[in-house]
């Protein structure tokens, strides 16, 4: 993640910042900072306990088989070279098995390492991505705490570097256009006077990107995702994911003749229906008919 980018992005204007400072990038992620150290002295507790436990395991197993080894040779049928052949045997077995918690570090060098490939694996799976909304994942619309509660809200104003056609649906659900096919069921000059989409920028983890693409329904192909540019109202210009429709014909345009540059809160608190939102999803999904919104 650029971090630099972010900071410039951040809420203050340019000639606020030493004013009004805004915060380090390290106060505004718990995931990379506080979960990780919470996690890691979790991770330690739980290892020193294994440890104990398996130290105390060992020293009682060695203490049995060393009363099983003194009966043994002080038994009037071992010579003292027996005894002592016994001994040995049984020194080198438990040296070998690990069984000498004082003397073998096998166990815990292998625990070492498994952690450190743990933590390695973690670190590499755990990236960000920017995202744009333009839609019901905005702050206090009614999908961004179930799917955005976890992530960080870059700049709650930011508008397209295109322009694009978006349309609110019958359930008052916002639909922002591929533009891949604006020439095939627009005329030039609506392609023209078409606005710059306002939205939020947003930066999310792998697994909220993942779980947004299950939400949309990209494996479904309701919408893409892909990369556009938006501009943040200091001017800063970032490539961020965003979610397109993506299977859209002349019905749809000829039903939702009104193209919108923002889609407010009180649009949505008058005309969204979540429940009707999910049965068109559902009826999209069964029939791939993605025309009717």
């Amino acid at each position: 993640t650029n971090w630099d980018m972010r900071w410039n992005i951040d809420g203050c204007n340019v000639g606020e910042k030493e004013r009004f400072p805004p915060k380090k990038y390290w106060e505004y992620y718990d995931l990379a900072t506080k979960s990780s150290y919470v996690r890691d002295k979790v991770r330690h507790g739980s290892k020193t306990t294994k440890t104990k436990m398996r130290t105390v395991a060992k020293t009682i197993a060695t203490v049995i088989i060393a009363g099983i080894g003194m009966k043994l040779t002080m038994s009037d049928k071992w010579g003292i070279g027996s005894s002592l052949a016994l001994w040995l045997v049984l020194g080198l077995s438990l040296y070998w098995l690990g069984w000498l918690p004082w003397m073998s570090t096998k166990d815990n060098d292998n625990d070492n390492d498994n952690d450190n490939i743990e933590i390695e694996l973690e670190e590499k799976e755990m990236s960000y991505h920017y995202l744009f909304v333009y839609g019901t994942l905005k702050s206090n619309f009614h999908w961004n705490q179930k799917y955005l509660s976890h992530s960080q809200l870059i700049s709650s104003r930011v508008v397209t570097c295109r322009n694009y056609a978006l349309i609110i649906g019958d359930c008052g659900v916002p639909y922002l256009l591929n533009d891949n096919k604006y020439s095939s069921f627009l005329k030039a000059e609506q392609i023209q006077q078409l606005p710059r989409i306002q939205g939020e920028l947003w930066l999310v983890d792998s697994e909220t990107l993942f779980g947004l693409d299950q939400y949309e329904g990209i494996d479904k192909n309701y919408y893409i995702r892909k990369w556009i540019d938006v501009v943040t109202h200091d001017n800063n210009v970032v490539s961020a994911n965003v979610y397109l429709l993506d299977k859209y014909d002349h019905t749809l345009l000829n039903d939702h003749t009104t193209f919108f540059d923002v889609y407010s809160l009180q649009y949505h608190k008058l005309h969204y229906s979540a429940i009707k939102h999910i049965q068109v999803k559902q009826l999209a999904y069964l029939n791939e008919d993605h025309s009717r919104t």
